[in-house]
């Protein structure tokens, strides 16, 4: 479980319906929806090789979390992930 204060990275991988291919969309959004309810999309999504991608996030808040993964373009596609962040390790 994370806690409040961590860093840590999304990994976001793009590949294509059928074939599995890795490929580069036109774009690779990551929107992050915090405990509060507020919605933003990070800015920092890094492109470390053909079809993969990070992007770096601070767990600055106690609670439930989503990131949404989208990519844009021919193969465009969405992911969700959901995790808890606690106030402390104990």
């Amino acid at each position: 479980m994370l806690t409040l204060g961590d860093s840590f990275s999304i990994i976001i991988t793009t590949r294509r319906t059928g074939t599995g291919a890795l490929f580069d969309p036109s774009a690779v959004v990551l929107r992050v929806k915090r405990p509060n309810g507020s919605i933003s999309d990070q800015t920092n999504v890094i492109r470390d090789s053909l079809g993969t991608y990070h992007s770096d996030v601070v767990a600055d808040d106690v609670g439930a979390w989503r990131c949404k993964a989208i990519a844009t373009g021919d193969s465009a596609g969405s992911s969700v992930v959901a995790f808890n962040v606690a106030s402390d390790g104990f």
